[in-house]
C-alpha cells in the first residue's frame, strides 16, 4: 500500500501518482492467465488502487478544506473529475467480479461449456484492461493546464460543492460488494458440490432401476431357452436350481429404496440458508436469500415424490410378476419330474413367452419415466439457476398454492413407509391382486372410513367418548393452562380493562366445550351465546338472528345499560351467507370490540386455519387482547379424559386375544393415539372409538387395526375440502356460485365422488360437511400438498 503524506503531495503531482499505480495495474493485468486469478486481482491489486487513490484524496481534499493548495487543475481533477471516471471504473471490477463468479460455478456444475466460460473470461480480462486503459486517458487528458481548462476548474471549485465525500462512500460500498462476492465462494462451492452429489445418487439409483427391469427381461429369456433345452426328466433338476438362485438375487436387490432414501436424506441435511450475490444495477448488489434445504426437499416433495413413487411401485410390480412367474414354472416343473412326464413343456414356454412380453411393456414404461425424472434434474436441479430471473426450484402452482410446512414432515421417511407398505401388500396379497392395475386406493380409504364410521354395536360405549354434552362437569378435562388465561382476562376485565379473547384450534380440540365451561364458571347466566338463524333472549328484550352479525351486535348493545354480559361466538366461520359475507361480518364484530369491549367481555372462536385466513386480509388477530390456542392438550388431560370415560362405561378392557390390559398397556395405547394425532383431545377420544368393540356386555375388545386413508384426491376435490375445512359447511348452489361454469364439467363429478366415498357427508338441512372421522387426514393430506400452512 502507498504511504502518502501530506507534504509527500504537495511536492510531488497527485495525479501521476495515482497514474503510475494504474499502468502498473494494467501492466499486472496482461499476464493473468485464469478466471479465478483474475477474481484475487480484482480483490487484492484493484483494493490496492483504491487505497492508494483514497490515501491521496483525502490529502488533497485536506489541503483543499484548508485552502493550502495552489495546483487549482490538480484539485479539481482528484477532488471533482476523476472520481466519477474511478466509481464507474470500481462498479466495472464488481461486476466482472460476479460475472466471472457465476462462470465458474456454472463450470463447476457442467463442463459442457468449457470453451464458452474461457472465452468469457478473456472478454472480461479484455474489457478490464480496455477500462484500466480509458482512466489512464481520462487522468493524462486532465493535466491539461491550458487557459479554458484552469477556469472551469477554478469555477468549479467556487460555486461546486465538494464532492468527495459522496463518492468515497459509493466507492467503499461497491468496495464491499466485491468482498461479499467473493466470499461467496466458499458456500456456493460447497452447496454445488452436493447438488452434484445428490444428482450422481439419483443417476446410479435410476440407472440400478432400469438395470434391474433389463435384468429380469434377460432372466426371462434364459429361463425360456433353459426349458426349451429340457430333453429329459434329469435335466429339470439343474432348472430349478437355477430358478432358485434367480429367486435369490433378486430378494436382495430390494433394499435399493431403502438406501437410495436414506443416502439423499443425509445429503439434503448438508445444505443450508444463504445470501447469493445474483446480478448488480448500478451502485446495487442485488442477492437471493435461499434456504436450499428447505427449498431442496419441497421441490423433491412435490416435483419428484409422485413420479418417484409411481416407478417404484412399477418396479417392485414388475419384479414381484417375475418371481410370481418363476415359482409357477418351479410348481410346473416339479409337477412333471413327480409325475415323470414332459407333456406340460409348451404351455410353459408359451407362458414364459407372454410373461417375457407383459415385462417388456412394462420395462419400457419404466425406461420412459426414468428418463423423464433425468430430464427433470437435468433442466432443474441446478444451483446456477438462482442466476435466472425466476423463482428457485420453483414448483408446480397446482402443488404450491401456499408454503408447505416441511418442518412437520419429513419425506424420506414417508418414501420408506410407502415403498415398504406398499411391497409387503404385494407380497402377501399377490394371488388376490392384480398386479398390473394401480393400488385403488378409492377402495381403501372408504374400508378406512367405514372402519372408523360409528356402530350401533358400540354404541353405549362410544357415545361416552363422542357425545360432549351429556356426561357433565363432573367428566370434563380442565385446561389448566388455557383456564388460567381466561381467569386473568376476566379479572382485568371487572377491573375496567376492555377485553376480547379469540381461541383457536382444529376441530375437536375442545374449542365449544371450553368456553361453554367459562360461560357456566364465570358468567352464568351473564352469558349471551350469540347464534345464526335463532331467537335470543337478553336482558329481558327478544330478538332474531340471520347470517347477519352487525344486526345482532347491534341489538345487544341496546341492553348494556343494565347487564355487562359474556357474549360467546363459536365458530365464528359460520357467519356468512349469500347477503352477508363473512368479511364483513367480522368487520362489524371487530368494530364492535374496538368501542364494546368495555361493557361486554367477548369470546371468539374459530379454527387456526380460519384466523389465518382473516390476518391475510384484515387485522383480525390484533383486534384481540389475548389468544388462546387449544391445538394440543398435555399428554396427562388425555389421559384423563379417556380413563373418565371409560370409568363410566363400567366395562374392562380387554386385548383381541382376550387378555385384560393393564393400566400401563391402556397408557401406551393413550400416549400411541396422543402422539399420531398431534395431541388434539377431541381427535384421540373420537380415534379410541375405532379400535374399541363391544363382544358382550362387560368387556370391550382394543385394538388399534386403523387401515388409513389414502390421497386419491384430484384438483377439484381439493379445493373443495379446503373450502370445508375453513367455512365448515358448503351447498351445491354455493359452489357453483364460487366456481362458476366449471361447476357442470368439473366439480359436478368431484363432488359426487367424495358424496359417494364419505368423504362429504349431508346434513339434515341439506348443507355438506366433511366427515369429521377423516378430518385430520384431510387437513395433514391439504397441509402436505402445500394447500394449507
Amino acid at each position: 500500500m502507498l504511504d502518502t503524506t501530506q507534504n509527500d503531495v504537495l511536492d510531488l503531482d497527485a495525479t501521476n501518482t495515482v497514474l503510475l499505480k494504474v499502468k502498473n495495474y494494467i501492466q499486472s493485468l496482461h499476464s493473468i492467465a485464469s478466471s479465478d486469478k483474475l477474481v484475487k486481482y480484482i480483490q487484492s491489486d484493484f483494493t490496492s488502487i483504491c487505497t492508494t487513490y483514497f490515501n491521496i484524496t483525502e490529502v488533497v481534499n485536506t489541503s483543499f478544506n484548508s485552502k493550502e493548495y495552489t495546483n487549482i487543475n490538480q484539485v479539481y481533477q482528484i477532488l471533482y473529475s476523476v472520481p466519477e471516471v474511478f466509481k464507474d471504473f470500481a462498479i466495472l471490477h464488481r461486476d466482472i467480479a460476479l460475472q466471472l463468479q457465476i462462470a465458474t460455478f456454472k463450470l463447476l456444475n457442467t463442463t459442457d461449456e468449457k470453451e464458452k466460460i474461457e472465452a468469457h473470461f478473456l472478454e472480461s480480462k479484455q474489457v478490464l484492461l480496455d477500462a484500466a486503459s480509458a482512466l489512464e486517458h481520462s487522468i493524462l487528458s486532465g493535466q491539461n493546464n491550458s487557459k479554458e481548462r484552469l477556469e472551469k476548474a477554478s469555477y468549479a471549485l467556487q460555486h461546486y460543492k465538494n464532492p468527495w465525500s459522496v463518492y468515497k462512500s459509493q466507492i467503499e460500498d461497491v468496495k464491499l460488494q466485491i468482498k461479499q462476492i467473493v466470499d461467496n465462494n466458499f458456500f456456493m462451492s460447497k452447496t454445488i458440490s452436493v447438488f452434484k452429489d445428490i444428482k450422481q445418487s439419483n443417476t446410479a439409483f435410476l440407472d440400478q432401476i432400469t438395470e434391474d427391469t433389463s435384468t429380469l427381461l434377460k432372466h426371462t429369456n434364459e429361463a425360456i431357452k433353459t426349458v426349451k433345452d429340457i430333453k429329459t426328466i434329469e435335466d429339470i433338476t439343474p432348472v430349478i436350481k437355477w430358478i432358485d438362485q434367480t429367486l435369490l438375487s433378486q430378494s436382495k436387490v430390494i433394499n435399493i429404496q431403502e438406501d437410495y432414501a436414506a443416502s439423499i436424506e443425509t445429503k439434503i441435511k448438508k445444505l443450508s440458508t444463504g445470501t447469493v450475490p445474483v446480478s448488480t444495477n448500478e451502485g446495487l448488489l442485488l442477492t437471493k436469500t435461499i434456504d436450499f434445504n428447505k427449498t431442496v426437499k419441497k421441490w423433491f416433495d412435490f416435483e419428484i415424490l409422485p413420479i418417484l413413487i409411481d416407478l417404484i411401485e412399477q418396479k417392485i410390480t414388475i419384479t414381484t410378476f417375475f418371481k410370481h412367474s418363476l415359482m409357477n414354472l418351479k410348481s410346473g416343473l416339479t409337477v412333471e419330474k413327480n409325475n415323470n412326464s414332459l407333456n406340460a413343456l409348451p404351455s410353459q414356454i408359451e407362458s414364459l413367452k407372454n410373461v417375457h412380453a407383459t415385462l417388456n411393456e412394462n420395462s419400457t414404461k419404466v425406461d420412459k419415466t426414468v428418463t423423464s425424472l433425468k430430464n427433470m434434474f437435468a433442466a432443474d436441479f441446478n444451483v446456477t439457476t438462482i442466476y435466472l430471473d425466476q423463482p428457485f426450484l420453483e414448483v408446480t402452482i397446482q402443488s404450491s398454492l401456499s408454503q408447505m410446512a416441511t418442518d412437520h414432515s419429513n419425506f424420506f421417511t414417508m418414501v420408506k413407509d410407502k415403498i415398504y407398505k406398499q411391497f409387503n401388500y404385494l407380497n402377501t396379497k399377490l394371488e388376490q391382486t392384480n398386479l398390473f392395475s394401480d393400488q385403488n386406493k378409492i377402495e381403501d380409504s372408504i374400508q378406512c372410513i367405514n372402519y372408523r364410521m360409528f356402530k350401533e354395536v358400540n354404541a353405549n360405549y362410544d357415545n361416552l367418548f363422542l357425545n360432549k354434552n351429556f356426561i357433565g362437569n363432573l367428566f370434563l378435562s380442565p385446561r389448566q393452562k388455557q383456564e388460567a388465561s381466561i381467569e386473568n382476562s376476566v379479572a382485568q376485565w371487572n377491573n375496567g380493562f376492555g377485553k376480547a379473547i379469540v381461541i383457536t384450534g382444529d376441530k375437536l380440540s375442545g374449542k365449544s366445550t371450553f368456553v361453554d365451561y367459562i360461560g357456566q364458571k364465570y358468567f352464568g347466566k351473564s352469558t349471551l351465546i350469540l347464534k345464526k338463524d335463532t331467537t335470543i333472549t337478553f336482558d329481558g328484550r327478544k330478538f332474531k338472528t340471520t347470517h347477519n352479525l352487525k344486526d345482532a351486535l347491534h341489538n345487544i348493545k341496546k341492553g348494556f345499560s343494565n347487564t355487562k354480559p359474556l357474549i360467546v361466538i363459536d365458530n365464528l366461520e359460520l357467519w356468512s351467507d349469500d347477503d352477508f359475507s363473512l368479511l364483513d361480518n367480522v368487520r362489524a364484530l371487530l368494530s364492535f370490540i374496538s368501542s364494546e369491549s368495555d361493557n361486554a367481555l367477548i369470546l371468539v372462536t374459530t379454527s387456526r386455519q380460519m384466523q389465518q385466513h382473516l390476518d391475510n386480509r384484515i387485522r383480525f388477530t390484533e383486534a384481540f387482547s389475548n389468544t388462546i390456542k387449544l391445538d394440543k392438550a398435555t399428554f396427562e388431560e388425555i389421559y384423563k379424559a379417556v380413563l373418565l370415560r371409560h370409568g363410566a362405561s363400567h366395562k374392562t378392557l380387554i386385548s383381541k386375544k382376550h387378555d385384560p390390559l393393564s393400566p400401563k398397556q391402556i397408557k401406551q395405547n393413550v400416549l400411541k393415539l396422543s402422539k399420531k394425532l398431534d395431541y388434539n383431545l377431541g381427535e384421540v377420544l373420537q380415534a379410541w372409538t375405532y379400535g374399541t368393540t363391544l363382544i358382550d356386555n362387560n368387556k370391550v375388545v382394543y385394538e388399534d387395526a386403523d387401515p388409513g386413508f389414502k390421497d386419491f384426491l384430484n384438483k377439484e376435490e381439493v379445493i373443495i375440502l379446503k373450502h370445508l375445512l375453513l367455512f365448515n359447511k358448503i351447498t351445491e348452489i354455493q359452489l357453483k356460485k364460487f366456481v362458476g361454469k366449471s361447476y357442470e364439467t368439473q366439480y359436478k363429478v368431484s363432488l359426487k365422488r367424495l358424496l359417494n366415498t364419505k368423504v362429504l357427508l349431508r346434513d339434515n338441512d341439506g348443507q355438506l360437511r366433511l366427515n369429521p372421522v377423516i378430518t385430520k387426514d384431510i387437513k395433514q393430506l391439504l397441509i402436505y400438498r402445500g394447500i394449507l400452512n
